[in-house]
């Protein structure tokens, strides 16, 4: 059966209650003390963006062995991006302060302070059997309790959320080390792959330099003969009234040519003329 608030009240159930803290069917425990990750205990505290830190109620519940509490996440505080974590059942016969890790996973920072509300607790009557067995967990005064909590949060509490900022170094120092045992090994074989390249496109470039001057050779050679060719066929072109009109002129050289020769023949063949002698 879940018990309502003024009977919450009637049972006694929450020591240094206040008032206005009992709700219809629920008690909402306020803040005590604050423990930042660091084990400091405050009164107020800026939990940052994925901060966490514990906090301790200032109310004591004492249940009896026929009632069992609840401990849910309040709503509101929910809203506002925080979390409260390891809450659960409270145990018949438990006598203490109950406490919570808040975690904030709003963008910005989230101020707690001594009296705001963190949980809401619901209490239930069962049929309790004859003996009822002690608490798993071992019961404190409230001032052990709270070095008990001090103490589990400097052993335990990170001061983010799953510790990210050292499972983030330690990541980024793990990447750091494979990459350098793996460097060892690539950057003198990168090493080698670029001088080959290197050599290769070398000897790529003189290859096609060399071709370029064969080609262009080539092509010079052709632009003569291309041009010879076009002579040739220019001349076997040439008119044949041009080649007729060279003809008459070829004959009348031969003629000359002949009349010379006899002339020259017969001039050899007259005897000489004898010289007279001057007195």
């Amino acid at each position: 059966m879940l018990l309502n608030g003024d009977e919450i009240k009637r049972r006694g159930l929450v020591l240094d209650a206040d008032p206005h803290m009992f709700k219809a069917a629920s008690y909402n425990p306020r803040i005590g003390k604050i423990l930042t990750s660091d084990g400091e205990i405050r009164d107020h505290y800026a939990l940052p963006p994925l901060g966490t830190a514990e906090v301790i109620s200032m109310e004591v519940f004492k249940l009896t062995k026929d009632v069992a509490g609840y401990a849910t996440v309040k709503t509101s505080l929910c809203n506002d991006g925080v979390l409260a974590i390891n809450i659960g059942l409270l145990d018949p016969l438990w006598t203490g302060p109950v406490s919570s890790t808040l975690i904030n996973f709003g963008k910005n920072s989230y101020y707690l302070k001594s009296g705001n509300e963190f949980l809401r607790i619901t209490f239930h009557q069962y049929d309790a059997q004859e003996e009822v067995p002690p608490p798993s967990a071992q019961l404190f005064s409230p001032e052990q309790y709270q070095y008990d909590r001090q103490r589990k949060v400097l052993e335990h509490l990170s001061d983010t959320f799953m510790n990210l900022d050292n499972m983030i170094k330690k990541m980024w120092q793990d990447i750091w080390t494979k990459f350098w045992h793996q460097s060892l090994i690539w950057v003198p074989l990168l090493a080698f792959v670029l001088t080959v390249s290197m050599v290769l496109v070398t000897s790529m470039n003189a290859i096609n330099r060399s071709i370029d001057q064969r080609v262009e050779g080539l092509c010079q050679k052709y632009i003569e003969m291309h041009g010879l060719a076009q002579q040739l066929t220019e001349n076997k072109k040439q008119p044949k009234d041009t080649q007729v009109a060279q003809q008459p002129r070829n004959g009348k050289i031969e003629q000359h040519s002949e009349k010379l020769k006899k002339d020259k023949d017969m001039q050899a063949a007259q005897p000489p003329s004898e010289t007279k002698a001057i007195p």
